[in-house]
């Protein structure tokens, strides 16, 4: 990474090495490129998606294709997103972008964009399929999830959610998600 002009200074040949006119008047010159090129280093940072904010998810939204203002009226009141739950829709329409259309690959992707929450398909094989989410969800994350914007789904097949957090209620097991009687919480519609 270029710093400075130094470098570019050091190149000045031995006749006129000596003249603090001639440096003063290149440093005026090249300091805006190297401004210019530092940045270029590292503007790519400013987009990724993890630490982005404000216009730059906005930026973002543009590019994967999702609006931070919501098609509908959420409960909480406000339809315009705040950054962590744009970061969340950002992320579901990158998996809704390259979901291949089976059960197996949202798992995939969905593990890798959000680590944080588990996700249990079932196929009920006639047109509908559940999904089961463990972890901390907030209620406009639900209520996207309700509407259809965060999990991929084929045509025509009607999508049922849940929400719990973990762990939940599981005979003989103790993991993280699934604890035994005493610890763990229910959830209100089975698999």
């Amino acid at each position: 990474m270029v710093k400075d002009v130094k470098p570019y200074l050091d190149l000045i040949t031995s006749q006129y090495r000596n003249s603090p006119k001639f440096k003063q008047w290149l440093t005026v010159l090249l300091t805006p490129l190297i401004d210019a090129q530092n940045l270029a280093l590292i503007l790519y940072t400013y987009f990724d998606i993890d630490t982005a904010i404000g216009v730059q998810l906005d930026k973002l939204g543009e590019i994967i294709g999702a609006k931070r203002l919501l098609p509908f009226q959420p409960e909480s009141g406000n339809p315009l997103l705040g950054d962590e739950d744009y970061r969340f829709l950002l992320k579901a329409q990158i998996l809704r972008n390259v979901w291949d259309g089976t059960n197996q690959n949202i798992y995939e992707i969905w593990n890798e964009l959000h680590s944080d929450v588990a996700i249990a398909i079932k196929d009920n094989q006639d047109m509908t399929v559940k999904v089961l989410f463990i972890g901390n969800l907030n209620e406009i994350q639900q209520e996207m999830i309700k509407y259809g914007m965060i999990v991929p789904k084929a045509q025509g097949v009607k999508m049922f959610y849940s929400f719990s957090l973990p762990p939940l209620f599981a005979y003989d097991q103790d993991t993280e998600y699934f604890k035994g009687y005493d610890e763990a919480n229910w959830v209100e519609t089975i698999l």
